[in-house]
């Protein structure tokens, strides 16, 4: 996301800019109509390529290329702004965020400023998901993709041009890499897209492309470059209207936008009065760091749950592109023209010494845990405590990362004693079975509650994103504890035992025979005679409402009484309701009924914080629902007839 060195200045590639950053911010602030934003990155891209091309093969093929002054520049460009976003964060943080979050901040800063953060976000984080606004330095993977692509082209390039100063052999480098990338990312944006989306092989192409238009510019009819800007704005536009975050990208659905870039490169549309006139013009000189600093600005919004308020939407904004112009004029241009007064050494020297103070100061906090003894944090323990989750840890059954804090792992290897852990009534001879994944283990406190109620031993069996059901894609985050749990219950099958499930619906109600799987699983339970309970999904938040209860604790802080809540919840138990329907002896209770309605979801019962983070309900939570649950008549563990009606009816 960088300006060109040369003087030869376009005032269309600075409205490209404007456009590409004018999209990113209102996608990140949740502005309707840019659900499709995020391909202002892409735009940046092929800008980046194309620019980098531009200074590369004139320096090359002139034969008055340096290596140390074209990082040099890069840096004047990148390095000022960014670290000082970094340190304005560290300081933030120490006021204002609990040891985790400062902790995790710590570590992403000194990958940023490291230049390596694409490869921490692939392994912490899904840019699309629902926790993106926790990691307050996440837009700064496109910029360490961007260094990356920096560091490694122009080696190639001058590798190529000891062989040949042919431009035909720089024009065929090119390509081939393009091509292989562009391979590459369709590939592993179906299979695994997360890396496809972070990581430079899979992103190479897109600033690849931006080099071809460069070599290519001078290229073809001038009527068909006439129409090229119009046309290549169009495809961007209608990117942002057609694209979302669901589908396979970047991979080949990313040539939308890639094209459209393009085409308005190659068309050098200069005239376009949309990209040329002073707004745009605005809007580009300072995109670098009003790309800078809105994501943080939109996290700041999150962590205050402000993010549906219009009026502090647009002052978000505006403040963004007011920091972004601030930036530009006394952080930006005073350090790239002093730093251009100096010589390589010298700047080697103040990059080196920058960076290393930020991530110094980073990675104190990181080794130091987010420094859990500064005062101002002093209650954050006991407010985490009274929302901790129901897993191995603390005393339940589910199996994940056993820390206590709920915190998940990879890969965990079954251990018999996994399928050895009961909750209710442990001395009752009566027995049953609570099977699913994270939101069977969410409801364990609940249905403990029954049970012993009923004298009734549970045997738990739940695994992380491991679906009750048979015949699944879905193999779990432990996939040898998953399908041993799945053995385990079928073993354990008999005539009038119950059999509880339970999961995260809307994640697989993705499958589209997910009604299939959840009937053909009752017909196989109920064939062997278990009387089976189907559990309805609980809400799910657009943010995390424990953090939020923990903020609120620690910082003095009001906790909103509810929040807004998702749709998937209640479509997928809607999909439930009817499939459950359809088989004789499954019965389907709904245990949350009643917390939500058409203004959000209650995140308190009786008082009682319900909820460990944006989907899953803490202990103190569970057992709170069981007392509201069994007061307003809601049975669990009956199973004659009779009773059916009236649990059916309580739970909705």
């Amino acid at each position: 996301m960088q300006t060109s060195s040369s003087t030869d200045f376009r005032p269309d590639i600075n409205g490209l800019r404007a456009l590409a950053v004018l999209v990113v911010v209102l996608y990140h602030f949740g502005v309707p109509g840019f659900a499709g934003g995020f391909v202002g990155v892409d735009v940046f891209f092929v800008i980046s390529g194309f620019l980098m091309t531009k200074i590369l093969a004139g320096g090359l093929l002139g034969g008055r290329f340096s290596l140390w002054g074209f990082y040099a520049a890069r840096a004047r460009r990148i390095v000022p702004a960014l670290a000082v976003v970094c340190v304005v964060l560290l300081v933030y943080g120490a006021a204002r965020m609990t040891p985790p979050d400062f902790e995790r901040l710590g570590r992403h800063a000194a990958s940023s400023i490291g230049f390596f953060s694409n490869v921490v976000y692939w392994k912490d984080v899904d840019y699309f998901g629902a926790q993106k606004y926790d990691q307050w330095l996440l837009h700064t993977w496109s910029l360490s993709v961007e260094w990356q692509f920096y560091l490694l082209f122009p080696i190639v390039l001058m590798g190529v041009t000891r062989l040949t100063r042919k431009p035909v052999a720089l024009t065929v480098a090119i390509l081939a890499m393009l091509a292989v990338s562009l391979a590459l990312s369709a590939t592993l944006s179906f299979t695994n897209r997360i890396p496809a989306f972070y990581l430079l092989p899979t992103r190479a192409w897109e600033m690849l492309g931006g080099g071809v238009v460069f070599l290519f510019a001078s290229s073809g009819p001038a009527w068909v470059r006439r129409l090229a800007g119009p046309v290549g704005l169009a495809l961007i536009v209608l990117s942002i209207a057609l694209l979302r975050a669901e589908g396979p990208w970047p991979g080949y659905l990313a040539l939308l936008p890639v094209s459209g870039a393009a085409l308005v490169l190659w068309g050098d549309y200069a005239r376009s009065w949309l990209l040329r006139n002073p707004v745009a013009q605005f809007l580009g000189d300072s995109s670098y760091s009003i790309y800078l600093w809105h994501w943080p600005i939109a996290a700041l919004l999150h962590q205050y749950v402000l993010e549906d308020s219009i009026g502090w939407t647009v002052a978000a904004i505006a403040v963004s592109v007011a920091l972004g112009h601030a930036s530009l004029r006394w952080i930006e241009t005073p350090s790239r023209v002093a730093l251009g007064q100096w010589g390589l050494r010298a700047n080697g020297v103040a990059f080196a010494a920058s960076s290393v103070v930020v991530a110094s100061l980073a990675g104190a906090v990181w080794v130091g845990q987010g420094l859990p003894a500064r005062p101002n944090v002093e209650r954050f323990a006991a407010a985490e405590a009274r929302i901790r989750f129901a897993n191995l840890g603390n005393g339940w059954c589910f199996v994940d990362n056993v820390d206590g804090r709920g915190h998940g792992g990879k890969g965990i290897t079954y251990e018999p004693r996994f399928s050895q852990c009961h909750v209710g009534d442990l001395n009752s001879s009566t027995e049953a079975v609570l099977w699913g994944d994270s939101h069977a283990a969410h409801f364990s406190p609940f249905v403990a509650a029954y049970a012993r109620d009923n004298h009734i031993k549970v045997h738990e069996l739940s695994s992380a994103a491991c679906p009750p059901l048979i015949g699944t894609p879905d193999i779990g985050v432990h996939p040898d504890v998953c399908a041993q749990f799945q053995k385990d219950v079928l073993a354990e099958l008999e005539p009038g035992k119950m059999v509880i499930m339970a999961g995260r619906w809307d994640w697989y109600m993705r499958h589209p025979t997910f009604a299939q799987s959840v009937a053909s699983t009752l017909h196989t339970l109920t064939a062997r005679g278990a009387e089976v309970v189907v559990l309805g999904q609980s809400p799910l938040f657009l943010t995390g409402v424990g953090k939020q209860y923990v903020y609120a604790e620690v910082f003095d802080r009001t906790y909103p009484a509810q929040f807004r809540g998702a749709d998937g919840p209640a479509a997928a138990n809607r999909i439930l309701r009817s499939v459950v329907a359809k088989v004789p002896g499954v019965r389907y209770v709904e245990p949350t009924a009643g917390l939500c309605n058409a203004q959000g979801c209650k995140v308190q019962i009786d008082g009682v914080p319900a909820f460990f983070d944006a989907n899953h309900m803490n202990i103190a939570g569970a057992e709170a629902l069981a007392r509201s649950a069994k007061a307003r008549g809601l049975r669990l563990f009956d199973t004659p007839r009779d009773h059916v009606a009236s649990a059916n009816a309580a739970s909705r």
